[in-house]
C-alpha cells in the first residue's frame, strides 16, 4: 500500500491518455516503493507511464515534510496485467518503446481480387512514411505504391494478391528519431529514368535503406535501393515518371534494437530466388521490411516472411550475389506517439505541415495540418455571425480536433471570436461579431489553426 503524505498533480490531466506528472513524498523506503503492487490502492488515479517525482525515506539529510530524511528520485508507473499490479519503476530503468518515438508497425490479413486495396489503421496519417511488404500471398505480387491517409493505407500491387498477409512499418519523422538513428522522409522526383537519385545529407554509406512509392506516373517497382554518403540511389524496373518516394534510412545500433527497431544487412551468395537468412533477432511475430541493396541479376522482392530465428525472402528470380537490407520490429508496435521526457523536459519537436489559403465565396482548400486562412472582406453586423467558412482539408476526419484563434487580417473592429467544427475532409469555421462598440466588421479576418 502506498503511503504518500503529499501527492500533487503538477502536469497533465487524469482523464487524458498522455502521461501525468505527480509530485509527492512518502516515509516508505526504496524497497517498499518498488515492491509489486505498491500503487494498487490508487490505481483509479493513475495510468501506465505516469511519472512520480518522489521524496522517499533514506539516511540522507534531505528533509521530508513528514519529518523523515529522504532522497529524491523520478519513477515511472508500470502495470503488470498478469498479477493486476500497479508498480513504481525507477525511470533510469525504463526504456521507452519505439512507438513512443512515432514508429508503428502491424500486419494485416485479408483477401483482394484487385491489385489495389485499402487497409484501415487509425495510427496512419498523411504525414506518415509507410513501408510495406507482403508476408504471404496466394499470387506473387510486388508492392508498387503505399499511400497513407487519415486512418487508411492504400496499397497498389503489381497483381491481385488473393488471400494475403501484409506487414508494414509506419514512421512519423522527428528530430528525436534522427537522434536515435532513424531518418524518414518523402521526396518528389521527375523519374525520367529508371534510376532515381535522392540527396539527403543524413544518409550514410552504412545506412540501411528501404523505399516505397507514394505516387508514380508509370506503374513500376523497386529493384534495388542503395545508400552512399548523402545519397540514396533507387533502381526501378522502368522509369516511374513524376513520383513521390517514401524512404527510411536506419543506422543500426544496440540502443535502437533495445528501443524495438532492428536493422541489418545480409550478404547473399545467390543460387536461388528464395533467400534464407539466419538471424536470432527475428521471431515469428516480427514485422519486417526488406529491399535488395545490390544484385548481380535483375530481381525484385515478392515476399518477406519471418519465423523463429529465420527470415525467408522470395524474389522474382535468383538475384545472384547480392545484399539484402532489412529492418524489423519484434512484433506489432502500437502506442501513443509522444516523445519521452528527459530531465523533466520534452525532447525533440512537433513537426507539422503548414500552409496558407484565402477563402473565395466562403470556401477554400488547404491540405496541411496547420496554417492560416484568410476570409474575404467582411461587414458582419454587431451581434451576428458571418457566413460559415468551409475549408476542404484531407488531414481532417470526424474525430479530429481543430484548435483555432484569430491571427490578424485587415478588420479593426474588436470582439471577434472564432470556432471550428471538423467533419470528414472539411473544417467549418464560424466567425461571430460580439458587438463591442456596436460596430460592424470592416475587413478580412485571418484564422490560425492546428489539426490534432
Amino acid at each position: 500500500m502506498s503511503n504518500f503524505s503529499t501527492l500533487a498533480l503538477i502536469d497533465g490531466t487524469l482523464n487524458g491518455t498522455a502521461p501525468c506528472r505527480f509530485l509527492g513524498a512518502t516515509p516508505d523506503s526504496f524497497a517498499t516503493m518498488t515492491a509489486a503492487g505498491y500503487l494498487n490502492d490508487i490505481a483509479k488515479k493513475i495510468k501506465t507511464n505516469d511519472i512520480f517525482d518522489v521524496n522517499y525515506l533514506d539516511a540522507s539529510t534531505f528533509p521530508l515534510n513528514v519529518g523523515e530524511s529522504a532522497l529524491f528520485a523520478s519513477f515511472s508507473v508500470q502495470y503488470d496485467p498478469t498479477l493486476n499490479n500497479w508498480n513504481l519503476v525507477p525511470r533510469s530503468a525504463v526504456v521507452p518503446n519505439i512507438s513512443a518515438y512515432g514508429v508503428e508497425s502491424s500486419t494485416s490479413v485479408g483477401s483482394s481480387a484487385s491489385a489495389t486495396f485499402t487497409i484501415n489503421d487509425s495510427s496512419i496519417t498523411p504525414n506518415s512514411v509507410v513501408l510495406a511488404r507482403f508476408q504471404l500471398s496466394v499470387t506473387s505480387a510486388r508492392i508498387e505504391k503505399v499511400v497513407p491517409g487519415n486512418g487508411t493505407l492504400a496499397i497498389t500491387a503489381s497483381a491481385a494478391p488473393g488471400a494475403y498477409t501484409l506487414e508494414y512499418i509506419s514512421i512519423l519523422p522527428s528530430i528525436a528519431l534522427q537522434n536515435a538513428g532513424v531518418v524518414a522522409a518523402k521526396a518528389s522526383v521527375t523519374g525520367a529514368s529508371a534510376t532515381v537519385v535522392i540527396s539527403n545529407p543524413l544518409i550514410t554509406a552504412s545506412s540501411i535503406v528501404n523505399v516505397n512509392c507514394v505516387s508514380q506516373t508509370n506503374a513500376s517497382y523497386v529493384l534495388t535501393a542503395t545508400a552512399t554518403a548523402g545519397t540514396l540511389t533507387i533502381v526501378f524496373n522502368t522509369a516511374p515518371g513524376v513520383s513521390v518516394i517514401a524512404y527510411s534510412s536506419v543506422t543500426a545500433s544496440s540502443a535502437l534494437t533495445t528501443l524495438g527497431l532492428y536493422g541489418a544487412s545480409y550478404a547473399n551468395a545467390g543460387g536461388s530466388a528464395t533467400i534464407s537468412i539466419t538471424d536470432a533477432t527475428i521471431t515469428a511475430s516480427s514485422v519486417v521490411i526488406a529491399d535488395l541493396s545490390s544484385e548481380a541479376n535483375t530481381a525484385s522482392i515478392y515476399k518477406v516472411t519471418p519465423s523463429a530465428g529465420t527470415l525467408t525472402i522470395l524474389a522474382s528470380a535468383d538475384p545472384g550475389v547480392s545484399v539484402v537490407n532489412y529492418i524489423a520490429t519484434p512484433s506489432a508496435e502500437q502506442g501513443s506517439a509522444y516523445l519521452p521526457l528527459a530531465g523533466g523536459q520534452m525532447t525533440g519537436e512537433i513537426s507539422l505541415v503548414k500552409g496558407t489559403a484565402t477563402f473565395s465565396t466562403n470556401a477554400a482548400t488547404l491540405n496541411v495540418q496547420a496554417g492560416v486562412v484568410t476570409t474575404a472582406s467582411l461587414s458582419t453586423a454587431s451581434g451576428a455571425s458571418a457566413t460559415a467558412q468551409v475549408l476542404t482539408n484531407s488531414y481532417v476526419n470526424a474525430n479530429s480536433v481543430c484548435v483555432c484563434s484569430l491571427a490578424g487580417g485587415t478588420n479593426t473592429t474588436l470582439g471577434v471570436s472564432v470556432s471550428a467544427v471538423c467533419t470528414a475532409g472539411t473544417i467549418t469555421f464560424s466567425i461571430f461579431n460580439n458587438g463591442i462598440a456596436a460596430a460592424a466588421l470592416n475587413g478580412t479576418v485571418a484564422i490560425a489553426f492546428v489539426v490534432l
